[in-house]
Order: C-alpha cells, then sequence, then structure tokens
C-alpha cells in the first residue's frame, strides 16, 4: 500500500507468560516490554526494505518444547518438573541453554 500519513506502531512482548518463575536459568533475564514509535511520512524520502530471517540450526537453544503445532498442548504440559540442571519449569514455559545462547 502506499499511504501518506504518519503511523504509529505498537509493540509489545510478554515473554513472563512463557517463564518459570521457578527456573532461576531464565526468570531474570526475560521480562515484560513494549514501545511505541511514530513513523513519519516523508515524500522525500528513499524506500525501506525490510527482510526478516530466522536461522533454526540451533532452535533448540531457546525454546517452549511443549507448546505450539509439534506439541500440543495437554494436562501434562501444565505440570512442573524438576530438571537435571535443576531447573523447574512446565513443558509449555521457555528452556534456555545459557551456554549455546552464548556462544
Amino acid at each position: 500500500a502506499n499511504l501518506k500519513k504518519d503511523i504509529l506502531l505498537i509493540d509489545a512482548d510478554t515473554n513472563s507468560f512463557y517463564v518459570s518463575d521457578k527456573d532461576k536459568a531464565t526468570e531474570l533475564l526475560f521480562g515484560d516490554a513494549g514501545s511505541a514509535s511514530i513513523l513519519s511520512y516523508n515524500e522525500n524520502a528513499e524506500q525501506i526494505d525490510f527482510c526478516f530471517f530466522t536461522d533454526a540450526e540451533k532452535r533448540d537453544a531457546l525454546t517452549m518444547p511443549g507448546f505450539g503445532f509439534k506439541q500440543p498442548l495437554s494436562n501434562d504440559s501444565l505440570i512442573y518438573k524438576t530438571f537435571e540442571d535443576g531447573s523447574i519449569r512446565r513443558d509449555i514455559d521457555m528452556f534456555m541453554d545459557g551456554e549455546n545462547v552464548f556462544n
């Protein structure tokens, strides 16, 4: 569309919904956020193109293993479990392999 107007762009992220408050590896790192930006129309501005790509090669380093199309939500997804690394979370909570994310 060729709109010649100013635009208010609003974005929000509610990561706390997907982070276990019992998992100290992720709780302190992921919070909720929001932003609002005004994009002003400028007749003399050059065209800006955006292209967003995702590299899923290391997707297991930061994932929600029991949520989504591959793993439909179930009653078992809502049960807190203790994992080998000492973290306590549900399958629907975000899992982070900190060392892999850092690397």
